[in-house]
């Protein structure tokens, strides 16, 4: 006399359906199946990956040139008089204006003593330090995303000597090393890239960023201030 039912084998992964006496079949386990698709998402994962990257390098080169546009419409016009203008025409969004222009100008380097003179100018000594700081340190943010995104961090791979040495320094004291490079080199953004280039991790490249800028560009505005009258 047939049986039907199932009996659970020791195995964790099948289980024996007994459909009859003389026929026995064996369906996956819920454990085997998931061990099949798991040993499927490598690929899955890699296709994800390289979906989400192109989209990272398709963003970050539309920032790029949104910025590099906006410097160079405005390229003719990035003195100190022609911002403060273009920021009092723009009433309450001169200040968005004003970061904008900042962080356009230094994409084509134009140098950052007329960008934190012209807001001195516009906002006066105290606002205006605020927000070049604030315009700065997003500046050679958006660089150093921008290169990293695009570059990577060949430099971290360079088994050049005196690289080497030079990379030590930052792998051991990030944060001081872009302190005392932001205090030589301002913005510059020959140094945001090469930076970009290593191993720096964003979070350090951008508290070094910030506390070295704070001290050169407090001298600037003030000086500026005075210069202006």
């Amino acid at each position: 006399m047939g049986r039907t039912g199932i009996i659970r084998d020791h195995s964790p992964h099948r289980v024996i359906d007994i459909r009859s006496a003389g026929n026995v079949e064996s369906s996956p386990h819920p454990i085997a199946e998931k061990n099949a698709a798991r040993n499927q998402l490598p690929l899955f994962n890699e296709i994800s990956n390289q979906s989400v990257t192109r989209l990272r390098i398709a963003a970050l080169l539309l920032l790029a040139g949104v910025l590099l546009a906006v410097g160079y419409h405005y390229h003719d016009r990035l003195t100190v008089d022609e911002i403060r203008m273009l920021v009092d025409q723009a009433g309450w969004w001169g200040a968005v204006l004003y970061v904008g222009l900042f962080v356009g100008a230094e994409m084509i380097q134009v140098p950052g003593w007329i960008l934190i003179t012209a807001g001195v100018a516009a906002f006066g000594p105290d606002w205006g330090y605020l927000l070049s700081l604030i315009a700065a340190i997003l500046s050679v943010a958006v660089a150093f995303l921008i290169t990293r995104g695009l570059g990577g961090k060949p430099l971290a791979r360079t088994q050049r000597p005196m690289l080497r040495r030079l990379l030590a320094q930052i792998d051991h004291h990030p944060v001081r090393t872009v302190f005392v490079l932001r205090l030589i080199f301002w913005v510059s953004p020959p140094l945001n890239c090469a930076l970009a280039l290593t191993g720096i991790r964003f979070r350090h490249f951008l508290i070094g960023s910030a506390l070295g800028l704070a001290p050169p560009l407090f001298v600037i505005a003030r000086t500026g201030h005075w210069l202006i009258g």
